[in-house]
């Protein structure tokens, strides 16, 4: 909860049997874009407390739906003065981290059964495109909640509630769909492969440099020096960065659950018998897409951190697998 710590809530009593919180606009928010096409509903959702009885949701928050609890344990006890029966359950903020603020859409409603419902569809989703700075791609009427198929939810739940064996791609459109997973952007082989570089590097304006590699790389998305010092040294060539190191990754291992394999590039299984267990499963991009999804005109690889605690006896392999991602990449 963007604003708040967990507090309390009213109750679950039983869960999924009946509503336990109606929702209704804020009067004074309603041509707010989030709202458009928003009526009041009845939420399976248990209303959560985080605004009065002493508590306030800090960053100056914009109330957009308030919640009224329809079955509430504090009520049984006495405790309302503490614990209203009315609460904010959704709202918009600012969060500050870095140098500029992003925009912040919260909400404590999203029991599956909520989504039933076309309003919860549609300020979830409306949210979203607020957040991102889209507003104007929300109609009057709001954004069509059509559902992919049936949307037919179990309950909330642990265990037994669950559908096995459900995936995302089994919900997108054929044409997107290519050999199990969605289709994206492939890396086309070519030839001759690129030629090594020759340093100074003078990148050619509009360049997009991808970072990629392990912790070092990862951290430079928190550390704005890099991207300033290059965008300081050539500031005529709007250059972009784009970074997709993870900690953890070496040049050709690179595991991900969403992926059906760990590595990055045929061939790289040589290097790491000892990982070639993989449990991932899914359509997240593999590492040659997403170079290619980035557009990726200047790759810097930041390897050989994890790789140094296999110590001395490790060099040399290390070496063979860095030489072979570079092989590779320079075909792609």
């Amino acid at each position: 909860m963007i604003g708040q710590k967990w507090i309390t809530h009213h109750g679950h009593f039983s869960d999924g049997h009946d509503p336990l919180t109606a929702v209704t606009l804020e009067s004074s928010k309603t041509d707010h874009p989030i709202l458009r096409g928003v009526s009041p509903f009845a939420a399976y959702s248990w209303l959560y407390h985080v605004q009065g009885g002493g508590d306030t949701i800090a960053g100056n928050p914009t109330f957009l739906l308030n919640g009224k609890s329809l079955r509430s344990s504090h009520a049984e006890n006495n405790r309302l003065d503490r614990f209203p029966l009315n609460n904010p359950v959704a709202w918009t903020g600012s969060h500050f981290f870095g140098d500029a603020p992003a925009r912040v859409f919260s909400t404590t409603l999203g029991h599956p059964y909520d989504f039933q419902d076309p309003s919860m569809r549609r300020v979830a989703l409306q949210g979203i495109l607020w957040a991102m700075g889209h507003e104007v791609e929300i109609p009057t009427e709001g954004v069509s909640t059509d559902t992919v198929g049936d949307y037919a939810p179990n309950n909330s739940g642990f265990g037994d509630a669950y559908k096995p064996g459900h995936h995302p791609e089994d919900f997108f459109p054929e044409h997107e769909v290519g050999e199990g997973r969605p289709h994206h952007p492939q890396a086309q082989i070519i030839s001759p492969a690129v030629a090594p570089v020759t340093l100074p590097l003078r990148p050619a304006p509009g360049s997009t440099i991808a970072i990629v590699g392990s912790g070092l790389g990862e951290r430079l998305q928190y550390h704005s020096s890099f991207e300033a010092s290059a965008q300081s040294a050539f500031p005529e060539l709007q250059l972009h960065v784009r970074n997709l190191a993870s900690s953890g990754d070496t040049a050709g291992l690179r595991p991900h659950a969403g992926r059906a394999t760990a590595w990055a590039f045929p061939g790289a299984d040589r290097f790491h018998p000892e990982h070639l267990s993989h449990r991932g499963e899914g359509h997240y991009p593999y590492p040659d897409e997403w170079l290619t999804i980035v557009g990726a005109d200047i790759v810097l690889g930041f390897f050989g951190y994890s790789e140094s605690f296999a110590g001395p006896a490790g060099v040399a392999n290390f070496q063979d697998e860095l030489r072979a991602w570079i092989r590779h990449t320079r075909t792609r």
